[in-house]
């Protein structure tokens, strides 16, 4: 990806949006524990268990998330569930779950002085098709508009498991169905950038860990091939009801997200 400006004009705030996030996730994550049961949605049991021979408790069981960054995982959203977040204080997106299996989830960015038609818009349809409590499999498929100029549409498969209690590993391979080859997207004032997307195929690979015995923080990650590639990595403060997430994508561009649940 060759980037020619970075497109949003409030990038110069992000260092110290990030720091004053990172402060207030420290001193609120604590409450976060205490208040709420940090179930985070659709998952295994997440009572502490108590060891019979020992006074102590034991860590809960980890319960996933129905996404990492941008890479969906395997887990469903849950009937009567849903999400909304605000990224870069300049895309929202949100999401329910229909019934126990089937996600939906939306987002559209909401640049300043820019025409619709110069906009982000992104959609996905996800059907988790089984489920372990451990381990989970979906099929999905996805549209998003670059602008009105270029549209593109993707099916996609995914695996996503626990590994020894403390970690959740995805897996995703996707094939595109429609879109051109080499996009260049102009966001008017904004600036613009322009990258190569020459394979139909690609994969992704993410991953969500919990540090310690704490249910109310995790470190997340993914990596996407397709051709290229490219990094996102970050921490994640939250229960099931209020999340904060800040990070960066490589080479080193700041990444924020506030996110509800109910």
């Amino acid at each position: 990806m060759t980037l020619e400006r970075f497109p949003f004009g409030l990038s110069c705030l992000c260092p110290h949006i990030i720091a004053a996030t990172a402060f207030l996730c420290v001193l609120i994550s604590p409450v976060f524990a205490q208040q709420r049961d940090s179930s985070w949605g659709v998952g295994p049991d997440i009572t502490p268990v108590q060891d019979e021979n020992k006074s102590i408790e034991l860590a809960p069981s980890f319960a996933p998330s129905n996404r990492v960054f941008l890479l969906p995982t395997a887990n469903p959203i849950g009937a009567g569930k849903g999400f909304i977040s605000d990224n870069e204080l300049m895309f929202l997106y949100g999401g329910v779950g229909i019934g126990d299996y089937v996600s939906l989830t939306a987002g559209m960015s909401t640049l300043p002085v820019v025409n619709l038609a110069s906009q982000l818009i992104t959609s996905q349809l996800k059907i988790s098709l089984a489920e372990t409590g451990a381990a989970n499999v979906a099929i999905g498929v996805s549209a998003s508009w670059l602008t009105s100029q270029y549209f593109f549409s993707h099916v996609f498969v995914n695996t996503t498991f626990l590994y020894d209690t403390m970690f959740w590993v995805t897996g995703m391979a996707f094939y595109r169905m429609t879109g051109p080859d080499i996009v260049d997207i102009s966001f008017g004032k904004y600036g613009s950038f322009s990258f190569p997307y020459q394979n139909s195929f690609g994969v992704a690979v993410g991953l969500e860990a919990r540090p310690s015995k704490r249910t109310d923080m995790r470190f997340i990650g993914e990596v996407w091939i397709a051709p290229g590639a490219a990094f996102m990595g970050g921490v994640r403060f939250g229960n099931d009801v209020m999340e904060e997430t800040f990070g960066f994508v490589l080479p080193f561009i700041p990444v924020i997200s506030t996110s509800f649940h109910w």
